[in-house]
């Protein structure tokens, strides 16, 4: 009975490596501007508004934005923000998330904050090939960090590996540190 617990659970951690390492994430591209005392600013004034472009699942777009702001929140250094995917207008904020699912090489995160791409369409069920997702916080029109990971197979947004990389992406987009920065030490707590 012991030895079939064993199993079990090796059974389950071999799982969950694997689908750990269907994911990748792509280093990310600071530019010198994004400083990580932001997110406290972010954090006070409310939910942090992230437009999601795309939705390559069998799910409706707001079952999918639901579970992609969810999984967001915690997944980042510093102050607890909460993610939105409705824009509240008596919120000043200039800064805000634009996640592409289902990006292809035609998607610049260079650009994805002066002209949102469109949508690439839905998919009736599991996705053929590997998800790709570019994601980049912006302020206004400019990109403070961005970058791209992508999933080998998923079948929906509430899969565990799905979520897996959501959260490495947000955690990679609001880093703890600017490595562009002259002193690094100087934001970091």
């Amino acid at each position: 009975m012991l030895n079939a617990a064993r199993l079990s659970l090796a059974g389950l951690a071999l799982a969950a490596l694997s689908a750990c390492a269907a994911n990748s994430v792509t280093q990310p591209a600071y530019l010198g501007t994004f400083n990580p005392q932001t997110l406290s600013y972010i954090a006070g004034k409310g939910p942090l508004y992230t437009q999601i472009v795309g939705n390559p699942f069998p799910a409706s777009d707001e079952e999918v934005g639901r579970i992609i702001t969810r999984t967001m929140v915690g997944a980042h250094f510093g102050p607890e923000i909460e993610f939105t995917t409705v824009r509240d207008p008596a919120n000043p904020s200039p800064y805000r998330v634009v996640m592409v699912l289902n990006s292809g090489a035609g998607v610049s995160p260079t650009a994805m904050c002066r002209e949102v791409p469109q949508p690439t369409g839905a998919s009736a069920g599991p996705i053929a090939g590997p998800l790709h997702i570019t994601a980049a916080l912006c302020a206004g029109q400019d990109r403070e960090t961005s970058l791209s990971g992508s999933i080998v197979a998923v079948s929906n947004p509430d899969d565990p590996a799905f979520r897996a990389l959501i959260r490495q992406l947000t955690a990679e987009l609001l880093p703890r540190r600017n490595p562009n920065l002259m002193d690094p030490n100087d934001f970091e707590t």
